[in-house]
């Protein structure tokens, strides 16, 4: 899964698909021009599906709590099980409640 642009089109072409089975349906496109994402330091489908969960992960801490304790929390993650392990601390219930 190295090669991005073909990576970006099967999901947009994806989501072109469910806009049209589902009228009324808007799901944002993705840029499918390579120097956009290369200019955003991303050259790999692998590098962009981190980057794409990294920024939900991002925000999803950051509705819950803080954007600064979602990048605190989030600040050394390099890798998806870094991810990972983030979402799953942060998702379980404390022990001391």
């Amino acid at each position: 899964m190295n090669n991005l642009i073909t990576h970006i089109k099967g999901i947009n072409e994806k989501s072109r698909r469910e806009m049209a089975e589902n009228p009324g349906t808007f799901i944002g496109l993705l840029a499918e021009d390579r120097q956009h994402w290369n200019d955003q330091g991303i050259f790999t489908a692998e590098q962009f599906e981190f980057q794409m969960e990294y920024y939900s992960l991002y925000d999803y801490i950051g509705c819950v709590t803080t954007k600064s304790y979602a990048r605190y929390l989030l600040q050394d993650c390099k890798t998806m099980d870094d991810l990972n392990m983030v979402y799953i601390e942060f998702a379980q219930p404390s022990e001391a409640a």
